[in-house]
């Protein structure tokens, strides 16, 4: 006669309960989704904390124009760092109504609360 061990008499039984073999899975996806956060998110700065005052109160669904700067700073970030930590060195994003873009600049006019006219501005593409 086969003897089974009381781990595998455990296994079993654990098998056989829908909602133990639910939870248990439901635990990975959570330590998963807890571990690799800053891939999964989409404001992958560190901490999380890239924010934006104008656009700040906004209702979900809220759609503006970002124009985005990458940031010329260099860091050694490996791997493993950016996907646990987070960039540490995002790029710079600023929401704007418009743009146009004239010989080697960028004009925009930033993003103001309805019924207000942001600022404009410029910034020069760097030369090559």
């Amino acid at each position: 006669m086969y003897k089974q061990g009381l781990t595998s008499l455990a296994l079993q039984k654990f098998k056989r309960s829908f909602w133990g073999v639910f939870s248990f899975w439901f635990i990975i996806l959570m330590a998963f989704i807890s571990v690799f956060a800053y891939v999964l998110a989409p404001d992958d700065s560190q901490f999380a904390n890239q924010m934006h005052v104008s656009i700040h109160s906004k209702q979900p669904g809220f759609k503006v124009q970002m124009l985005v700067i990458p940031n010329a700073l260099k860091t050694d970030q490996n791997f493993f760092n950016r996907v646990f930590f987070g960039n540490s060195n995002p790029p710079t994003e600023i929401p704007i109504t418009r743009y146009q873009i004239e010989n080697n600049q960028v004009s925009y006019i930033e993003y103001a609360s309805e019924g207000l006219e942001g600022l404009e501005k410029r910034i020069n593409f760097p030369q090559k």
